[in-house]
């Protein structure tokens, strides 16, 4: 196969050569660093350029948004229980609360869906679909709780704020 001019942008991570799964955070890193590319080149070039640019921000700002494992060690120092116990198949009511409110802080601050919630809890989708009714419902009769669960999602997400406007 020939070479490809340099000025095409040709997305394959290192290690897919057309076989096995593809990692997810590859191509990501991957397509981050296209765009990283297509930016560098002058606006006039394409009104491409101006997209890239505007979708590098976009990448940045989600790039720094709180993933699962900040928000389970938020949660495990917040409740005095460890994360192996969140993660853990223990289903006493006092570790099943709080590893419902883990899975839907998880849902509202990083916008994961639930069957990656779940792949990550080690559980199914429809558990955390459970799991974020559950404390949506406590939400709504316990305005204590609510204030609560909203300064939790307002401190995860200010922190990543703060990170990416410190980074800029």
């Amino acid at each position: 196969m020939d070479r490809l001019p340099e000025t095409t942008f040709f997305l394959r991570p290192a290690h897919h050569r057309g076989r096995g799964q593809i990692n997810i955070d590859e191509l990501v890193d991957e397509c981050e660093r296209v765009l990283r590319r297509v930016a560098a080149l002058p606006v006039e070039a394409s009104p491409v350029v101006e997209i890239a640019r505007h979708t590098l921000v976009q990448v940045e700002r989600v790039r720094r948004m709180p993933d699962m494992a900040e928000v389970l060690s938020y949660v495990a120092q917040g409740f005095h229980i460890s994360t192996e116990a969140l993660l853990s198949k223990l289903r006493t009511q006092h570790i099943a609360f709080r590893r419902h409110v883990a899975m839907y802080l998880c849902r509202t601050v990083t916008h994961a869906s639930f069957p990656a919630i779940g792949h990550y809890f080690k559980r199914n989708h429809s558990t955390v679909m459970h799991a974020c009714r559950v404390i949506a419902e406590r939400m709504a009769t316990d305005a204590e709780f609510r204030r609560n669960i909203e300064n939790v999602q307002q401190n995860l997400t200010q922190r990543a704020k703060n990170e990416f406007a410190a980074a800029a």
